[in-house]
């Protein structure tokens, strides 16, 4: 019998070719494993959104569904994607306790803010806690009403690819968010603007439609103007009158942002009610200083508004800060108000 020798140098090429060569086996087995993902579940949908795995986003009504490509309309164009450069498929699904439940809280939260901002009836009385519980209590169920009937429309994500062996699979994005803000605060009634700048504050609560687009309730304090005056009424008479304007906002909003990136720009439009609380108290006096005449008003009126707003959100965090700016105009008294704060973003 022969045998014969392999040369320990021809053993150690060999091995060292096997070796170069795996790594390009196992991505070209990988790119086979991607290329097959099934899309065949997106067949009959009317919308879906597709991410990609280099991070684009696309929505649009799937009209060619093959295992291996996609071809969505999207508005007058068609656009083609190979499965293997998908990350994702989802389409819109109804949840109407989310809405509920994110408007819910917004009213709660807003409208006590609200209710806080207006003041009291009158100019030397301080707020009523109960009127703020009972104001509170009513946005709450009024704006949960409204969460859960646009949740019936949408609001949640069913995963549609890859395929999940239970449930509605992961959200694509972040699915609500909420947003305090505060700072200064200019106004300008009857053609004239105030000389001082007051704090204002709101709060916000979203649902996100899409990846950079949400809707909302917003609810937030502006300010109005302190008059304090008094003067002679004869025969030693005299008067003093203080009279005190607080004002608040309920809108619907609808916000457009960056989806990513340290610094993310972002825009802002709502509409809504604009409200006014005015409390005046007129004290007369006789000449021994004796009241002889108090009267006390108040009143409280809305106006259909507008807002108008940009800024940017630093970080992509489930927490993070900003900096917007915004011009609110209440259109029939003709008020207008420059904002200017500070932000902070949580979901």
């Amino acid at each position: 019998m022969v045998r014969r020798r392999f040369p320990l140098g021809a053993v150690v090429v060999a091995a060292t070719l096997v070796a170069l060569a795996l790594p390009g086996f196992q991505a070209a087995f990988a790119a086979e494993a991607d290329s097959t993902i099934d899309l065949t579940p997106l067949r009959g949908q009317k919308s879906v959104l597709v991410g990609t795995k280099d991070g684009r986003w696309i929505e649009g009504k799937p009209i060619g569904v093959r295992r291996d490509s996609l071809i969505l309309k999207k508005g007058k164009n068609l656009v083609r994607m190979d499965a293997g450069g998908i990350a994702g498929v989802w389409t819109k699904r109804p949840a109407p306790a989310r809405g509920a439940l994110v408007y819910g809280l917004g009213g709660l939260v807003g409208g006590a803010l609200v209710e806080i901002g207006l003041g009291a009836d009158c100019p030397e009385c301080g707020v009523d806690a109960s009127d703020v519980l009972q104001r509170a209590a009513i946005n709450a169920a009024l704006f949960g009403a409204v969460g859960a009937l646009g949740g019936l429309f949408g609001g949640g994500w069913e995963q549609l690819v890859p395929g999940t062996a239970e449930g509605k699979g992961a959200e694509p994005f972040p699915t609500w968010s909420a947003t305090a803000a505060g700072g200064s605060a200019t106004s300008k009634a009857n053609g004239l603007y105030s000389d001082d700048s007051e704090f204002y504050a709101r709060t916000a609560t979203w649902i996100h439609n899409s990846a950079t687009g949400s809707s909302g309730v917003e609810f937030g304090t502006l300010p109005g103007g302190d008059i304090v005056g008094g003067g002679p009424l004869g025969a030693g008479d005299t008067y003093e009158e203080t009279a005190r304007s607080r004002w608040g906002y309920v809108t619907v909003q609808t916000r457009s942002r960056a989806r990513q990136g340290t610094v993310r720009p972002e825009v802002t439009f709502g509409v809504g009610s604009y409200i006014e609380q005015a409390a005046s108290t007129l004290v007369e006096r006789d000449s021994l200083g004796v009241v002889f005449h108090q009267r006390t008003d108040e009143s409280r009126g809305a106006w259909f508004g507008i807002n108008l707003g940009a800024g940017i959100g630093l970080g992509n965090g489930p927490f993070f800060p900003g900096v917007d700016a915004r011009v609110h105009w209440a259109i029939s008294p003709g008020n207008v108000w420059y904002t200017l704060g500070l932000k902070a973003d949580w979901h």
